[in-house]
């Protein structure tokens, strides 16, 4: 195999793909990277063996083939190189690639005539749909810090997405919060059947940095979804298992409410956190009279502290403690100048909303009251 390449092209290729290495992954050949050259193009691919992402960049081939080599030394050496483009060559005789720049060589150990695993190629007639720039983004920000971390509720740890009706609907919960959102995408989309199932979050994760300017293709299978683009294409399989029917738990109705600035209610409440115990949870006391939201926290061994900021309410009191590490994360998870903080009991989940876009929410449980 011999192929010639920008430099810069190849790095930031490299450095793409090497994202979904598991550094931690007993299988040796899981560690490196696919290097593909045929028909003027370089396909550059690497797995965990759950996902499998592709970028393909423009080469000039004078001999195709296949070679694997070690991922994190390869694209260390490529990212350092002088000069502006670069020849790889193998032979079928060696295990080694080499690496021309300029005058110089460099000699890497590939793994051989060993290939990364592959997935199962994309139907031709999958069902498929296109998601605007930004819409993952988006996405990732609203539901990835909702997903559990619990090894034991393992479909907990991914994103529920459902598609119908020109709509998406995607949310994540551990079991004490609980993130949704939904999107319409009637402009962008073509004609797909509905679907529901579990994305891990690492496949959104990665597929949100594909996303930021660019449409996203979405094309999935039973087990199967993949993301692409022009150049880049990221498989990642369907996580297995039912996940919890999360809209029985939305309360109907909320009696109390109150909105106020985003960046004030989370100011304060960053500054309850100061007290915190990071071992424990210091518990929130959020009490909201007629056109006030008054917040308390106490710690024995550190201190206490309480604020009490001016907003608009409607409903009776209320009273709840929450924990303040959930409301700070939920808060982020909002761009907008306001927040609407709806209660309906003291044992009920409350929800956040932007007042003026009902498409995303965050629900959270306050802390277990003791008789």
């Amino acid at each position: 195999m011999q192929f010639h390449a920008a430099s810069a092209q190849m790095a930031a290729a490299l450095n793409t793909v090497i994202r979904v290495i598991q550094p931690q992954n007993t299988l040796a050949i899981a560690t490196g990277v696919q290097c593909e050259a045929d028909a003027d193009t370089l396909r550059l691919s690497a797995t965990d063996l759950s996902h499998h992402l592709t970028v393909v960049i423009p080469a000039t081939v004078t001999d195709p083939g296949v070679v694997v080599l070690p991922a994190q030394t390869f694209h260390a050496l490529i990212r350092r190189l002088p000069t502006p483009s670069c020849t790889v060559t193998t032979t079928s005789s060696e295990i080694r690639a080499t690496v021309r720049y300029g005058r110089n060589t460099a000699a890497l150990q590939s793994f051989g005539d060993q290939m990364l695993p592959d997935f199962s190629p994309m139907p031709q007639d999958a069902a498929t749909l296109t998601l605007p720039p930004n819409t993952l983004p988006r996405l990732t920000r609203e539901l990835l810090f909702a997903c559990d971390s619990d090894d034991t509720r393992p479909i907990l740890k991914g994103v529920s997405v459902t598609w119908q009706d020109n709509q998406v609907i995607a949310a994540a919960t551990d079991g004490s919060r609980l993130s949704r959102a939904v999107l319409t995408l009637s402009e962008y989309s073509v004609a797909a059947p509905a679907f529901s199932a579990v994305f891990s979050p690492k496949a959104l994760a990665e597929a949100a940095r594909l996303n930021h300017e660019e449409a996203l293709t979405l094309r999935w299978t039973a087990n199967l979804v993949e993301f692409a683009t022009a150049t880049v294409s990221l498989r990642a399989r369907l996580l297995v298992g039912a996940y919890p029917d999360y809209e029985r738990i939305i309360p109907a109705d909320y009696d109390t409410s109150c909105v106020l600035p985003l960046e004030t209610l989370r100011g304060a409440i960053e500054r309850m956190q100061v007290l915190s115990d990071l071992r424990t949870v210091t518990p929130l006391a959020v009490t909201v009279n007629a056109g006030t939201l008054s917040l308390a926290t106490e710690n024995a061994a550190i201190g206490q502290a309480q604020e009490t900021l001016e907003c608009t309410t409607t409903g009776p009191d209320f009273a709840a403690t929450f924990n303040p590490a959930y409301l700070t994360q939920a808060l982020k998870s909002f761009d907008s100048e306001d927040i609407l903080w709806e209660f309906s009991g003291v044992q009920a989940p409350a929800r956040f909303r932007n007042p003026a876009d009902p498409s995303y929410a965050h629900i959270v449980l306050p802390l277990r009251q003791l008789a």
